[in-house]
């Protein structure tokens, strides 16, 4: 038989009659079922965006026969099949009296069979905007009222408070919004804080008693453009990322960015020079005599598989006035600074190299001050055109690299580099200048054993000017930290009395490599030469119900100064750590720390003895009572001093309403302190406690 012609005829019969081929079983068994009608439904919204009371239709076609059926129709968990209409074909539902609810929601059509069987004949994805016209409309407010009191106060004369009894009311209002709309989005996050007590306003420190006791705190409006990639930020931003010339500068103002393909962006920002709060300088830039304005141009030469390089170039013009911010209370100066700045970095493919430099060329001025001359002639400041420049590389030299069974090994080479001129300033970045340092890193892991060392070295003084002295510094650290368990090969059947370990040391050595020329240096014994060492150690303890812990630490100051070669000191701490939790409804802490400071040049020992005690009692649901004591013993050779310290807080968190939560709080503090010294006839002895309340609501 030819079986090849026999396949052939058999596929013919069967696509130009399928039946045929399967009459016979028909016949042999029972009634054939009736054959589903196919379904095909067309709608009007697919892939749109409907407006709230736009009609929406769903086409069947005309075999499926839809006026005959009975239709059941959802939008997400609502039932309007009351309100559709079925006619021709179609299930039309005009949303006049119900309007589409905003946003991403499902129409769901199902047909009810006679058996009352509910089939889903059909799912289908609406799109609608809300009555103003939005894709997404979210406003998130969040309300925080509250107070907080002092009930009681007793004290000495040595020990005021300064208000006995009080009662202060404060609040925090939070706005989110987001609104979108193809191809617009724009969102906002405020801030608003408000206090009866004027002293904690929020720019009391500026203005004193003139300070506004509500006011802005923070506030972030972003705009998005998706056609043009276009976004916007107005308010409390941070720009930046030249570590020389401009990095994270926070502060009140504008930055807009645009990406250009994925091959290049640019960003642009003008800010406040000073971080700023409330309703004065709503925008930030109200002065141009204290703006911040910089550009940065980015270009990704690579991105993809073949690894990541990018370059940014960075303008930056800023001037200062002197001015404070609202939480700086230094004295200032008017500043003038501009520079460009250039940042690379990049990775191979597999990201095992990786490396980041950059280099900033500033020029600075500092422009006379009539606040700080105050009439007089002063001598000009140059202005001074410096550079900086640094370059950081990481290689991971093994990577999940096998060194036993389920045991993997990684080891990370890290290198920095930095250089600053000795007169290098930039207006919105802080650098130490006159600095040229250097460090090396190793780090590693053997599964759960983790070790690390870096040397760094550095110097000041680059120009070598004679008249000044160039210190040099040179530290060597080392970590490492594991189970008890992995160093005894025990990690498969781990015991909780086998602690967890680490040790961390660092030795620095710090010297004067000269003594300066025409200057007050008189003799080499008064360039400073010093090392100093510091160990730390601790083993951790975990069981189910317990936790225990010891903290060593010894540090060494030695000095190799000419003339002061026995001026040494050291400090000698050993701490202890015990907490259970013998309950769910009871846990407590308790710490030891015993310390000895010797002075080897008076030969004195100062012995500080530390213990404390916290106890966390949880007697019913939201209710939790905290206990804490501590007692400090000081004493040394003619010098000896106490200091006790209580208290307790009993705390209720309680619901006020689907959207309110709130906490109540009552706390008792009390401190007692002796300071005496029999050679001088020193005794002072000071007592305080209190009795504080306070209440917070959350409105959400």
């Amino acid at each position: 038989m030819n079986y090849k012609l026999l396949s052939v005829y058999l596929l013919l019969v069967l696509l130009i009659n399928p039946n045929s081929v399967f009459t016979q079983e028909i016949q042999d068994g029972a009634d054939p079922e009736p054959t589903p009608t196919l379904i095909t439904i067309n709608s009007n919204f697919q892939d749109r965006w409907l407006s709230h009371n736009e009609p929406v239709e769903l086409q069947f076609n005309q075999e499926f026969g839809l006026e005959d059926r009975n239709i059941a129709v959802f939008i997400n968990d609502t039932d309007i099949t009351a309100l559709v209409t079925i006619q021709d074909g179609k299930i039309i539902y005009d949303p006049k009296s119900l309007s589409l609810p905003p946003g991403e929601s499902n129409l769901i059509v199902y047909e009810i069979t006679q058996q009352g069987q509910w089939n889903e004949l059909g799912k289908f994805q609406l799109q609608a905007r809300d009555r103003l016209g939005f894709e997404r409309a979210e406003i998130v407010p969040t309300l925080e009222l509250g107070y907080k009191s002092q009930l009681y106060a007793d004290h000495n004369d040595g020990n005021d408070p300064g208000r006995d009894q009080y009662i202060d009311f404060e609040g925090g209002l939070n706005l989110r919004t987001v609104h979108e709309r193809y191809p617009i989005s724009f969102a906002t996050n405020t801030d608003i804080f408000g206090t009866s007590n004027q002293s904690e306003s929020l720019r009391f420190g500026q203005e004193f008693t003139d300070a506004p006791q509500i006011d802005l705190s923070q506030y972030l409006f972003e705009l998005n453009i998706s056609g043009l990639n276009l976004s916007v930020l107005q308010g409390h931003i941070s720009y930046g990322s030249n570590k020389h010339l401009i990095s994270g500068f926070s502060s009140r103002g504008l930055v807009a960015s645009m990406p250009f393909g994925g091959w290049a962006d640019f960003t642009v920002g003008v800010m406040n020079g000073q971080s700023i709060v409330g309703w004065d300088n709503i925008f930030g830039l109200n002065d141009a005599d204290n703006l911040i304005v910089a550009g940065t141009l980015g270009i990704n030469f690579l991105n993809n598989r073949n690894g990541e390089l990018r370059l940014e170039i960075t303008s930056l013009y800023g001037s200062l006035l002197s001015q404070s911010g609202f939480n700086d209370e230094s004295t200032t100066d008017t500043e003038e600074s501009k520079g460009l700045g250039f940042r690379l970095i990049g990775s191979d493919p597999s990201n095992r190299f990786r490396f980041e430099g950059g280099v900033a060329l500033s020029e600075f001025d500092n422009p006379d001050d009539p606040l700080l001359s105050q009439g007089f002639e002063l001598v000009e400041v140059r202005e001074e055109t410096e550079y900086a420049f640094y370059a950081d590389v990481g290689f991971d030299i093994l990577r999940q690299h096998a060194v036993g069974e389920n045991l993997f090994a990684n080891l990370t080479f890290g290198y920095h580099l930095e250089w600053v001129d000795p007169l290098f300033r930039s207006v919105a970045a802080f650098s130490l200048a006159d600095l040229f340092q250097n460090t090396f890193e190793l780090n590693g892991n053997i599964g759960e054993f983790n070790a690390g060392i870096s040397y760094y070295f550095s110097e000041d003084n680059l120009d070598d000017i004679s008249s000044i002295m160039t210190t040099k510094t040179r530290r060597f650290t080392g970590n490492l930290s594991t189970p008890f368990t992995f160093l005894i090969g025990r990690s498969a059947n781990p015991s909780i009395w086998y602690p967890y370990v680490s040790y961390s040391f660092e030795w620095t050595k710090q010297f004067g490599d000269n003594v300066p020329q025409n200057s007050n240096f008189d003799s080499p014994s008064q360039v400073p030469d010093q090392v100093n060492m510091n160990h730390t150690a601790s083993l951790q303890w975990q069981g189910e119900r317990w936790r225990a812990g010891y903290n060593f630490n010894l540090s060494t100051v030695n000095n190799k100064q000419q003339g002061r070669e026995d001026a040494d000191f050291s400090t000698l701490v050993n701490g202890f750590t015990f907490g259970m939790n013998p309950h769910e409804k009871f846990d407590f802490d308790l710490n030891a720390n015993l310390e000895r400071q010797h002075d080897e040049e008076l030969e004195i020992n100062f012995y500080t003895e530390r213990f404390g005690a916290i106890l966390n009692y949880r007697p019913i649901e939201d209710h939790t009572i905290t206990t804490e004591f501590s007692q400090t013993f000081g004493d040394s050779r003619n010098t000896k001093n106490r200091d006790t310290q209580f208290n307790s807080q009993w705390s209720y968190n309680f619901t006020l309403s689907r959207h309110a939560e709130a906490q109540f709080f009552i706390r008792y503090f009390y401190q007692r302190s002796t300071n005496e010294n029999d050679e001088i006839g020193f005794d002072t002895r000071t007592k305080l406690w209190t009795i504080n309340s306070g209440l917070n609501i959350t409105f959400n």
